[in-house]
Formats: C-alpha cells, sequence, structure tokens
C-alpha cells in the first residue's frame, strides 16, 4: 500500500523578489544621491562651480563620485559621507587618478 507524496509548499517567486529587491535599491541610490548634492550644495568639491542635474554630455553635468570602490566597499556604497559631488570634468580626471580627492596636500 503506497501512502500519498505530501504536499510541499510551493517556492517564492524568485521574480518578484528580485523586483522588489531592485525597487530597494533604486530607492537607495536616490535618497543617497539626495543627500551628496544637499550637502555640497549644487557645487562640485573640486573646481566650486555650480553644477546641473542632467543626462547630456555637458561639462557641467553633476556627478556622485564615490571615494571609495562601490565594488571595495559595498557596506558603504550608499554613505553620504563617502561620496562627494562633482563635475564631469573632474569626475574624468579622477577616475583617471590624474586628480585626487581629498587632494593629498590635506592629508
Amino acid at each position: 500500500m503506497l501512502s500519498k507524496p505530501i504536499p510541499q509548499p510551493k517556492p517564492s517567486a524568485r521574480l518578484a523578489d528580485r523586483i522588489q529587491y531592485k525597487k530597494q535599491r533604486e530607492e537607495q541610490a536616490r535618497v543617497f544621491k539626495a543627500a551628496v548634492w544637499s550637502r555640497d550644495k549644487n557645487r562640485c568639491v573640486v573646481c566650486h562651480k555650480v553644477v546641473k542635474r542632467t543626462l547630456g554630455l555637458d561639462p557641467l553635468r553633476g556627478e556622485v563620485h564615490h571615494l571609495r570602490g562601490r565594488h571595495v566597499d559595498p557596506a558603504a556604497r550608499f554613505d553620504p559621507n563617502r561620496a562627494v559631488l562633482v563635475c564631469l570634468q573632474d569626475h574624468l580626471r579622477l577616475t583617471r587618478r590624474e586628480i585626487f580627492w581629498p587632494p593629498r596636500s590635506i592629508l
């Protein structure tokens, strides 16, 4: 005499979990960027020019630069104290290591 198999609960929908996780990360990123923009008062910390929010390749486009790589220190990815607001030109110079922030003369 064979017994009926015990029904197992269905696994949670992984797609729904991934969508919820992505929404949480997008919200964290939005709050993080807003905090950096507010703290730096819409000015590049390197050249002190007023930057603007745009998607175009404008030299005065404001970008948030992580002082340590996002993948080097993932726990601090959304920590506003570990990022600065810079213009597009200075962001390229920072990522190429042509300039450093904070300046080495301060350290």
